[in-house]
């Protein structure tokens, strides 16, 4: 361990069937210099090999189970009930560690920081990339600039977000009712009356990007779970969650008249005219 790292992390990664990338995001964890932090796997039942790499690299495992669970956010629920750290990360096995100073960076900044104790929510960066390994894009900017997505989206990466313990006492776990929003469905709990803490010029993760994430109908159930997230918060009915909806229909037309390929060219084509920089054609 290095002299700063003070602060202590519990990172929770939730599998199923993740044999093809677990290891890669162990290995990310295992070679931090900051050793301050447990790792707690939770497994859903897995039938392919994830429980043999489990087993492999238990010596470097906290915690692990392995049962049927109802998804992602009901997995991340039973490691915070078994988390010790101040600091609770969550990612899913296609996710990893960027650097082995992730976490190093992540304590020199957090300990600088006047009112910690008062933070519930802090973020860094996540860049994005393809299978092949090839940065795509980075995600996460200051809270003043991401603010304005939460009327439509997550407005900051959950890869690249700590959430410091209290928060799940003062505002509940994750309701597991939801597929792929319940993060965001938490988070606007803690928003109504606070905000995060951006720290500038990390990057935490990677996230890998493609297959089902570059399908429009996972967006599309992506936005009705956030629609349904917001009318529970008492929250208008946006133009910006209307416009978004509409972008996923338009993609799932051009889907479907001009084929994945020629769709991602016209829509990087978009994207570049909009000043900025491909997306859809870096996904393989």
């Amino acid at each position: 361990m290095t002299n700063n790292c003070t602060i202590t992390f519990s990172i929770i990664i939730a599998t199923f069937n993740a044999s093809l990338r677990l290891q890669k995001c162990i290995d990310s964890i295992s070679s931090q210099t900051c050793k301050n932090y447990e790792l707690i796997i939770i497994d859903g039942g897995s039938t392919d090999n994830t429980l043999e790499i489990i087993r492999h690299n238990q010596s470097l495992i906290s915690h692990w189970i392995s049962e049927k669970d109802h998804g992602i956010y009901d997995a991340w629920n039973k490691g915070l009930d078994i988390a010790n750290g101040e600091w609770v990360l969550f990612l899913g096995a296609d996710d990893f560690l960027w650097s082995s100073d992730s976490l190093e960076k992540i304590v020199s900044t957090l300990i600088k920081m006047p009112d910690l104790n008062e933070e519930r929510v802090v973020y860094a960066q996540v860049m994005l990339v393809n299978q092949n390994n090839e940065n795509i894009l980075l995600a996460g900017k200051p809270w003043e600039q991401s603010i304005a997505k939460l009327q439509h989206g997550m407005p900051i990466p959950h890869q690249g977000t700590l959430h410091h313990k209290k928060l799940f006492i003062e505002y509940g776990k994750f309701d597991y009712s939801y597929r792929i929003a319940g993060d965001y469905e938490l988070l606007l709990r803690y928003f109504k009356t606070n905000k995060a803490t951006f720290i500038p010029n990390v990057i935490l993760c990677g996230m890998e990007q493609g297959g089902i994430s570059s399908d429009p109908q996972n967006s599309l159930l992506l936005l009705k779970e956030l629609r349904k997230a917001q009318i529970k918060h008492q929250q208008k009915l946006s133009l910006f969650w209307i416009l978004a909806l509409m972008r996923v229909y338009i993609r799932a037309t051009l889907w479907k008249i001009l084929g994945e390929k020629r769709a991602k060219s016209l829509l990087d084509m978009g994207r570049i005219i909009m000043g900025e920089s491909p997306y859809w054609t870096k996904l393989k």
